[in-house]
C-alpha cells in the first residue's frame, strides 16, 4: 500500500478546504464552477482532484497576470501565513479575495468591499462566501475602483520611502 504525502503548504494554505468548497459550489449552487490551482504539480490528495478543479502547477509571473486577468475570484484560507503578497496582488489587479478571518488577512481583504472573510474550516462556510462574493456586483465595482490605490499603497516604492524615513527619524 503506498501512501501520499501531502506537502505541509497544501494544508497550511487551506488548499483541502478549497477542494472541499468546490464539491459543495457545484453540488449547491452552480454544477459548473471551477477551480484553477496554481502553484501544486501533483494532487496530493487520494482520489485526485474533485470534478471542477484544474490543477496548473507552477506558473510563471506571466502565466500568474494572465490568471488574475481571466479569472473572477481569488480565494486562499491559509491557516498560517504572516503577510500574504498574493492578496495584495489579487486586489491590486482588481480581483476580490476570499480569505480567513485570522492573521494579517483582515488587515488586507474588507468584507464586502473587497471579498469576504471565513471563520472555520469548514467548506460550507467557505462555499457560502465564495457564491456570495460572486454575486455581489458591488464588490466587483469597488475592487475595480480601488485598484490602483491598492497598487500604490503596496508598492515597493512606498515601502521603500518609509524605510528611509524612519531611519532618517531614527538617526537625526
Amino acid at each position: 500500500m503506498s501512501r501520499i504525502r501531502t506537502p505541509v503548504g497544501f494544508y497550511t494554505k487551506g488548499l483541502d478546504l478549497i477542494a472541499d468548497a468546490v464539491t459543495v459550489l457545484r453540488r449547491e449552487y452552480d454544477p459548473e464552477i471551477t477551480l484553477t490551482l496554481a502553484g501544486t504539480e501533483q494532487w496530493p490528495l487520494a482520489g485526485g482532484p474533485p470534478e471542477g478543479v484544474n490543477l496548473v502547477g507552477v506558473v510563471s509571473s506571466a502565466e500568474v497576470t494572465r490568471l488574475y486577468e481571466t479569472h473572477d475570484l481569488f480565494v486562499l484560507p491559509s491557516r498560517r501565513d504572516a503577510f500574504g503578497l498574493v492578496f495584495t496582488e489579487a486586489l491590486a489587479w482588481g480581483l476580490p479575495v476570499v480569505a480567513r478571518n485570522a492573521l494579517a488577512m483582515p488587515e488586507i481583504v474588507t468584507p464586502g468591499v473587497s471579498g469576504a472573510l471565513i471563520d472555520k474550516d469548514d467548506p460550507h462556510e467557505l462555499a457560502g462566501a465564495i457564491a456570495d462574493v460572486l454575486a455581489n456586483d458591488d464588490i466587483y465595482q469597488q475592487c475595480a475602483a480601488r485598484a490602483p490605490a491598492i497598487a500604490e499603497y503596496f508598492s515597493w516604492e512606498r515601502a521603500a520611502r518609509e524605510v528611509v524615513d524612519v531611519i532618517a527619524t531614527a538617526i537625526s
